[in-house]
């Protein structure tokens, strides 16, 4: 039977480029059937995940080719096709879930253009077509003409929708996606019936016609099966049932168990409220109960005898786990103003109401981190035209008063990552007047990550030490794995209790993924043999960024038992997360990996930016050329900043130039920390206020040298047009120096800027040396290898500098390993700098590893490409 998972049941923030895992209480069969017995699927984007399977000992794990959404539920389930080495079959299957983690967001929504429907009723979202970005669906109940419809509007990536299909003959009710043929895309599910999705474009409604108001593998097959709304009979003695309709694998559909339910209940969901492997019922309406169903087999619910009493609820009922304790919770939405949690003890019964007061009429209510701390927020809403955030602090409680405005009459909301920045945006479908409608999106800025440095005391408690505070043992994988514990002494160090700790392999592997800046690293661990009693007893790698970094590593051979030891790695992370992997599975490998403490140190180098993209006078955007980043440097604080949504000719990144930060009494300034050495700088303007030349006339400079003089935005382009001056600058103080003046003899008004973007000139000569020197200074390996822009939405140049002269190569592979793009194969001389052009237009999405090999070492940089 599964004894473990990965990512855990009931995750709140697995990585969107992870891989799923179960183990199992005995060593599998290496077979075909146990290898396809592990069906995963996405609830945003493709449906039936395709991958690498393999089995490795007692654990069964696929590597899906594409990464997950951020914040996506995904589901997964273990058949009974698994079979144990000695040919015994699962006894019955397991069905989990997790939800994948999202960026840090501001949470400070801006609005982007919303898109025009008719009568919206509910709203979906996710990636319809397979080009990368979630699209927009809507139920549109039609009251003067003969029928529903469903319309589609096609995301072009950065949360801004085209038309698309118009589908006729729909039900009213909740709209989902499902890969219901498990052919890897998002089909359609409404209320009137379910319609195939065939390359972006849905098909006709299936003969069934049976429609449902939930999606989820009931009976533990690996498809998809549906459970329809609360039917109500009409008879003398009406009763209410929810009906089950089981999938075979191909979209075809037969009648299960009926469940009966309380009088008028309506709205049903779905997910494992009693951790025992199976998707269990509840089921709500108007009445204001709960009636909870627990899955016993095959499909079929049974009544725990629980029904919770709420409040009156209009149509919001959710389960997620708002206390962190990896079980699912109740969260309805409750006619009037409030939001009602109720506590799941971890066996399906509920408990411990808790009431969230919003500042508007309770309609719809969505869950998601929207601040990407790794807990489930709230979004709720309706009457007359608003959505409240609260923030939940990861027990449970949910706090803030945030009110986002929105079109009139909300009726629905749907979350999502709509502009491709790793954090969840929303929109909502609104009734404005008559039968004419719209959704509103409203995105959500990144914030920029907290430098990171970590001391952890690796299988242990929080430890103070010689050297400072080790703190407990986090950010593993698999959880809870395994530690041990030992009080005899250690030689060759004063920390003892640092080293008689110790967290070791499972089935051969484990591994660490820390949260850091992207930057530069010094990595340090901590090894001590507190088991065996010979050399060649415990040998293992060890891979820092998916770069070799010790290979055939034995403590004991080194300097035997109980004796502590260190290694110290230089790590270069463009990702986010600094990942750690240690294998025995590797040739030469025997037992399983340990480690006794990690040190993850930023270098001083690491710390001192060389790139800068600064959207001037607004929040972190993602525009066609990658993200600009919050406004920063700048003086005086806090300013003026000004914002139009007037379109901005001459550019297609409006949003870029619709932001602007201007002087106060005629100047402004920035001062932008950088290594010492020659940059160019790129200035984009847009006149978003006067209309006519003459009116704003200003002088810029850089590092005290005038670079513009009298520039005049409307004289050059003229009103709501972009424009951009590019500056070659060598800064020598470690500060990046830029002056703008109104108050220069012909200056009028205040100066102003739109956005800012700062990158080395790779070619001087000069940079490398000033880099060169600080980084002697520092005392830390350089970082010879660099991607730049990163992430990329299609070229991406990757530099790198020859320490020595020899054979080199600059390899890019996927996911999965695969070699996508060998750019460089040639001798590097020593002291010469090369720089090799990735097109990643023909790449999909994804994270991808880059790899230097110059004088038998590996280098690696982790790029990511947006679409």
């Amino acid at each position: 039977m599964p004894t473990s998972w990965s990512p855990t049941r009931n995750a709140l923030a697995a990585p969107s480029a992870t891989d799923v895992a179960v183990g199992f209480s005995q060593a599998l069969s290496n077979s075909s059937a146990t290898r396809s017995a592990l069906a995963v699927f996405s609830s945003q984007a493709g449906g039936y995940k395709q991958g690498a399977t393999a089995v490795n000992g007692n654990a069964l794990t696929l590597r899906p080719m594409v990464p997950f959404k951020p914040g996506e539920l995904v589901s997964t389930t273990v058949t009974t096709a698994v079979q144990s080495s000695n040919q015994q079959s699962l006894t019955r299957p397991y069905v989990f879930q997790f939800t994948t983690a999202t960026a840090p967001g501001s949470g400070i929504f801006r609005s982007n253009p919303d898109v025009p429907l008719s009568n919206p009723f509910s709203l979906a979202v996710g990636d319809i077509d397979a080009d990368g970005d979630l699209d927009l669906l809507s139920v549109n109940s039609v009251s003067t003409g003969p029928e529903n419809t469903v319309s589609v509007r096609l995301n072009v990536g950065n949360g801004t929708f085209t038309s698309g299909q118009e589908i006729p003959g729909i039900g009213a009710g909740r709209i989902l996606l499902g890969d219901l043929d498990s052919d890897g895309d998002l089909d359609l599910v409404t209320s009137g019936g379910v319609r195939l999705n065939n390359g972006g474009t849905f098909g006709n409604l299936e003969p069934a016609g049976l429609g449902g108001t939930a999606v989820g593998d009931v009976d533990g097959d690996g498809d998809l099966d549906l459970v329809t709304e609360g039917l109500t009979s009409s008879g003398s003695i009406p009763s209410t049932v929810v009906r089950v309709r089981l999938n075979n694998g191909r979209a075809g559909f037969s009648e299960g168990p009926a469940v009966p339910v309380s009088l008028n209940a309506s709205t049903v969901v779905l997910g494992d409220v009693n951790n025992d492997g199976t998707l269990d019922l509840l089921a709500s309406g108007r009445n204001g109960l709960i009636d909870v169903r627990l899955n016993t087999g095959q499909g079929s619910f049974a009544s725990t005898g629980q029904r919770l009493s709420i409040a009156t609820m209009p149509g919001g009922l959710l389960l997620g786990d708002v206390d962190g304790d990896s079980d699912l919770d109740v969260v309805a939405a409750n006619t009037g103003s409030t939001v009602t949690v109720v506590f799941n003890d971890g066996q399906g019964t509920f408990g411990g109401s808790r009431f969230v007061n919003l500042g508007s009429f309770a309609v719809f209510e969505a869950l998601g981190d929207v601040d990407g701390d790794g807990d489930l927020d709230l979004l709720a809403g309706g009457f007359p035209n608003s959505v409240s955030l609260r923030r939940n602090d990861g027990l449970g409680n949910f706090s803030g008063d945030q009110a986002l405005v929105v079109a009139g009459s909300p009726r629905a909301i749907a979350v999502g990552d709509l502009d491709g920045n790793g954090t969840l945006d929303f929109a909502t479908a609104n009734l404005s007047s008559g039968t004419i409608g719209s959704a509103s999106i409203r995105l959500n800025p990144a914030t920029e990550p907290v430098s990171a440095s970590y001391r952890i005391n690796a299988g242990g408690e929080t430890v103070s030490t010689s050297q400072g505070t080790f703190t407990a043992d986090h950010y593993y994988a698999p959880a809870p794995g395994n530690t041990a514990m030992t009080s005899a002494a250690i030689a060759e160090t004063t920390d003892d209790a640092l080293y008689q700790s110790e967290r070791y392999g499972t089935n051969g592997v484990m591994s660490y993924a820390l949260p850091v800046v992207n930057g530069t690293y010094t990595v340090k661990l901590h090894f001590a043999e507190l088991y065996w009693t010979g050399a060649g007893q415990r040998v293992f790698d060890v891979s820092a960024e998916n770069a070799p970094v010790l290979t055939a590593y034995d403590i004991y051979k080194k300097v035997g038992a109980f004796t502590a030891t260190t290694e110290t790695i230089p790590v270069t992370v463009s990702d986010g997360l600094l990942n750690l992997d240690f294998t025995a599975l590797n040739a030469g490998g025997l037992d399983n990996p340990e480690v006794t403490a990690i040190e993850i140190l930023p270098n001083s180098i690491g710390n001192i930016p060389t790139t800068y993209r600064l959207n001037a006078g607004g929040e972190t955007l993602s525009t066609s050329t990658g993200f600009f980043y919050a406004d920063q440097a700048f003086s005086p604080a806090p300013g003026n900043t000004a914002m139009t949504s007037a379109a901005i000719a001459g550019t297609t990144d409006d949003a870029l130039y619709q932001s602007e930060r201007y002087g106060t009494n005629g100047v402004m300034s920035y001062a932008l920390p950088v290594v010492n050495g020659t940059y160019t700088v790129k200035l984009h303007f847009a006149e978003l206020y006067w209309t006519g030349a003459g009116q704003r006339v200003f002088d810029v400079s850089a590092e005290n040298a005038p670079v513009l003089t009298a520039y005049d935005i409307y004289k050059k382009v003229g009103a709501f047009t972009a424009t951009t001056e590019t500056i070659p600058v060598t800064v020598s103080d470690g500060l990046l120096n830029l002056d703008f003046t109104a108050l220069n003899a012909g200056g009028l008004d205040n100066p102003e800027i739109t956005a800012i973007e700062v990158v080395p000139a790779r070619t001087a000569a000069s940079v490398a040396r000033a880099q060169a020197t600080l980084r002697q200074e520092a005392k830390v390996a350089p970082p010879v290898f660099e991607a730049y822009p990163n992430p990329s939405t299609d070229w991406t140049t990757l530099h790198f500098q020859a320490l020595e002269t020899g054979k080199a190569q600059v390899l890019v592979y996927n996911l999965l390993g695969q070699l996508m793009a060998t750019l460089f194969d040639e001798v590097a001389e020593a002291g010469h700098d090369y720089e090799r052009t990735l097109n990643g237009t023909s790449l999909p999405a994804g994270v991808y590893t880059c790899r230097l090999l110059l004088g038998g070492k590996a280098h690696t940089q982790r790029l990511v490409l947006v679409k």
